[in-house]
C-alpha cells in the first residue's frame, strides 16, 4: 500500500505533462526508486506483461525475470548505471501468464524536483524482430547457420583475427557417399540424417566463439577464432572418428557415415586475408582427402 500510495504522488514530483506523454506511449515504461522498487509503470507495461499495476508496485523488476538471460547483462547494466548512468541493453523476460518474450531495454537515470533519484525504463518488445533476424540465418533443416550468414560472418572474423593477430581457422566437412543414401532411403531420410549429423558437430564442436554453418547440401563449415590449423585438424580429426563409429538410428533404420574435411587458418605466416581466397584453399584440400579416398582429412 505504501508504494502504490508513493506511485500516485509522483507524479507531483515531476512535471505532468511528462506522465501524460509517458502513461501513452507505445513503449512499456518502468520507473523504479533508488532501491530498485517499481513506483510506476505506464499502461502499455500492463498490456504487454499481463500484470495488473497494483501488482508490481513496490516489487523489484526481476519479478520479469526467465532465467534465459546471461549474468553478466544484469552485472554490466548495474555497472554501467552506477557509473554513467545510463545503460542499454536486451533481456529475455517473463510474462505473467509464463510466457517469453524479447524486449531492449534504454535505462536512464532521473531526479525529481527535489533532487531524489529514480531510474526509469523505456523498453520495446522485439521478439518478432529477434526471431525474423534468427530466421534468416539459419537453415530451415539443420537450424544450423546458414550459408547467407557464413558470407556476412566471416569476412568478420577474418578482420578481427588480422587486427588481433590471432590465428583463425575454418573446417570444410562433406559426407561420403551421401547421394547413395539418398538415391536407397529418399530425401526425407536424408534429410533427417543431415539434421542428426548437425546436431552430432554441435556437440562436438564447442570451442569458446566456434560456430557451424550449412555450406550447402551435405557440406558444413565449422569456424574457429583464435586456433591454429594444426589444433584444428586434430579437433576435426576426433570428430570424423567419432562420426565413423556413430550409428544413426532413423525411421527404425540404422544408418553409418563417413565425412572428409579440409583445414586451412589465417595467420601472421600466410597471406591469407579474404573470405573468398581463405574458401577457395579450404574447398581445395576438402577435394584433395576426397581424393585420397575419403573419411580422411587434410591440412
Amino acid at each position: 500500500m505504501e508504494y502504490i500510495q508513493k506511485s500516485k504522488k509522483l507524479a507531483d514530483s515531476f512535471d505532468h505533462l511528462f506522465f501524460d506523454i509517458v502513461n501513452d506511449s507505445p513503449l512499456s515504461i518502468v520507473i523504479a526508486d533508488r532501491h530498485r522498487k517499481i513506483v510506476y509503470v505506464n499502461q502499455f507495461f500492463c498490456l504487454l506483461t499481463g500484470y495488473d499495476y497494483e501488482e508490481v508496485i513496490g516489487k523489484n523488476p526481476s519479478i520479469l525475470k526467465s532465467g534465459l538471460t546471461p549474468m553478466h547483462v544484469y552485472q554490466n547494466m548495474y555497472t554501467t548505471l552506477e557509473k554513467v548512468g545510463k545503460w542499454q541493453g536486451e533481456f529475455k523476460n517473463r510474462k505473467k501468464n509464463g510466457s517469453l518474450y524479447i524486449e531492449y531495454a534504454s535505462i536512464s537515470m532521473i531526479y525529481d524536483k527535489k533532487k531524489i533519484p529514480y531510474f526509469i525504463a523505456f523498453k520495446q518488445d522485439v521478439t518478432e524482430m529477434v526471431e525474423l533476424n534468427q530466421n534468416v540465418y539459419t537453415d530451415s533443416t539443420t537450424s544450423l547457420f546458414n550459408r547467407r550468414y557464413l558470407n556476412e560472418q566471416l569476412p568478420i572474423e577474418i578482420q578481427s583475427s588480422v587486427e588481433a593477430k590471432t590465428p583463425l581457422s575454418i573446417i570444410f566437412i562433406d559426407l561420403d557417399f551421401f547421394k547413395k543414401i539418398n538415391d536407397r532411403y529418399g530425401h526425407i531420410i536424408g534429410d533427417e540424417l543431415i539434421k542428426m549429423v548437425a546436431l552430432f558437430l554441435l556437440d562436438n564442436f564447442k570451442q569458446k566463439s566456434s560456430w557451424i554453418a550449412r555450406y550447402g547440401g551435405d557440406e558444413f563449415l565449422v569456424c574457429l577464432p583464435k586456433t591454429g590449423k594444426e589444433q584444428a585438424y586434430f579437433i576435426a580429426n576426433q570428430v570424423r572418428a567419432l562420426i565413423e563409429q556413430k550409428i544413426f538410428k532413423i525411421q527404425e533404420k540404422e544408418l553409418s557415415i563417413t565425412c572428409s574435411f579440409g583445414v586451412e587458418e589465417i595467420s601472421e605466416q600466410n597471406s591469407i586475408r579474404t573470405a573468398e581466397k581463405l574458401l577457395s584453399i579450404v574447398d581445395k584440400k576438402l577435394y584433395l582427402a576426397k581424393f585420397d579416398g575419403k573419411n580422411t582429412g587434410f591440412v
